[in-house]
């Protein structure tokens, strides 16, 4: 809960971020003891860069009494940070985020879906489909987060091509060895993996699944050298 403080208060509060003590180091240092190596390898709002900072998830200008509160304080990236801003609600005062401690993440029904274009270089966009989930709150939480300040739609499709190029050097492994529907299924248990790694919201496995239901990347995988990806 908010708290009252003074003039003085809120000073000491926000300079006991500002300045990289000891006791903030350590509190850092308390964080990435808690994560697991993935969660350390991507920042927590849009898992595709590394997180560099920690963003405060009730801004510090405007809570300053939470600035050094373990639970508002989150790994992320750079751009991330910085495109959240000072914003946690919208206009009609609804959260914009998800909140990665303490939300309970829902993971029912795939609301996150690619879609594989092949020509020379395959390209991806991704798009969103809430469908029946569209009436509960945790998935409309979920659209603002990914389709608000944070655009994370056009960052996934920034970062596809290069795990695509990996998907396709490893139906080429598969290949030289697998039938067809070998390798169908075979990248159906990496997708099934993905899923309890990563969940079923990570843009990773939106971009699998988008890959074993598109017979033209299956082939163009199959066919083409990974020297394409240079061209």
């Amino acid at each position: 809960m908010p708290m009252s403080v003074s003039g003085q208060e809120r000073e000491a509060l926000l300079h006991s971020y500002e300045e990289e003590t000891r006791p903030l180091s350590t509190l850092k240092g308390l964080i990435k003891s808690c994560q697991t190596d993935l969660s350390r390898a991507e920042c927590q709002y849009c898992c595709v860069s590394p997180p560099t900072t920690y963003d405060h998830y009730l801004p510090r200008s405007q809570y300053p009494e939470f600035a050094v509160h373990l639970r508002n304080l989150v790994p992320c990236c750079a751009d991330c940070n910085r495109d959240r801003g000072n914003r946690w609600k919208n206009a009609r005062g609804e959260r914009k985020y998800v909140h990665l401690y303490d939300d309970h993440i829902d993971e029912d029904v795939e609301i996150l879906f690619a879609d594989i274009f092949v020509a020379r270089t395959p390209s991806v966009t991704f798009r969103l489909d809430l469908g029946k989930a569209r009436a509960q709150p945790f998935y409309q939480l979920l659209e603002r987060h990914i389709t608000g300040d944070l655009k994370l739609l056009a960052k996934y499709a920034q970062a596809a091509p290069s795990r695509l190029c990996e998907l396709h050097q490893a139906i080429q492994q598969y290949g030289r060895d697998l039938s067809r529907p070998e390798l169908i299924y075979s990248l159906r248990e990496q997708l099934e993996q993905e899923r309890e790694l990563r969940g079923v919201h990570h843009w990773k496995v939106a971009l699998l699944r988008a890959v074993i239901e598109t017979n033209e990347f299956i082939e163009f995988a199959l066919e083409m050298p990974l020297s394409v990806w240079d061209e």
